[in-house]
């Protein structure tokens, strides 16, 4: 089986199972997850962005690294329109639980 295929019945599997299920750390998911946005079957690489795009902002730190060592124009792309998205879920999420520091 080639390392394609694994790859890519790694990211469906993270995309329907909990971390738990599959015995990774978030640190092995995200970076699963960042390897599939380079491979070449476009569905998977939508899936990846996807599924990164609902996690929690605590992996940013992880998304900001990759994206700083990221040649590829294309995956830098996805890799900032995940972090906005994150971004702006957490700065939703924080204003939701804390409106009184809201600011405008």
């Amino acid at each position: 089986m080639s390392a394609r295929f694994c790859l890519a019945g790694l990211l469906l599997a993270t995309a329907t199972l909990n971390a738990s299920e599959l015995n990774l750390n978030r640190e092995e998911r995200v970076a699963a997850l960042v390897r599939a946005l380079c491979v070449d079957d476009f569905d998977v690489r939508e899936n990846a962005e996807d599924t990164l795009t609902l996690e929690e902002a605590r992996i940013l730190p992880l998304l900001h690294a990759a994206r700083q060592e990221q040649q590829d124009a294309e995956i830098r792309e996805r890799l900032n329109r995940i972090v906005e998205r994150l971004e702006f879920k957490a700065l939703l999420e924080r204003h939701i639980n804390e409106p009184d520091k809201l600011s405008v």
